[in-house]
């Protein structure tokens, strides 16, 4: 089944595609789409916004080197009619 959604690409020297995701019912916000990611990724300042729990401080190694996550759960993400539930993610700082 074939589905359409909008995106804009953010950055100049980099371009990233940037997709409008709604978590818990909540948004649109911009999400990077990145095909090689393991995990989806939040960013503390969302994590904040959406009240997310901060689970489990954990190390991960990302583009930029080591970093410290938290983990966390959200009750859902949507990208246009495509919905996930009780899905995992990491909370960092992207700044």
């Amino acid at each position: 089944m074939a589905a359409k959604t909008t995106f804009q690409l953010g950055g100049s020297s980099k371009p990233v595609v940037l997709v409008p995701v709604l978590v818990n019912g909540k948004g649109p916000y911009q999400f990077a789409l990145d095909t090689g990611a393991g995990q989806t990724v939040v960013s503390s300042e969302l994590a904040e916004e959406l009240v997310l729990g901060h689970g489990e401080e954990r190390e991960a190694l990302g583009a930029g080197g080591k970093v410290s996550v938290f983990l966390s759960k959200v009750a859902s993400i949507a990208v246009e009619s495509a919905r996930l539930e009780d899905i995992s993610v990491v909370i960092t700082d992207l700044s």
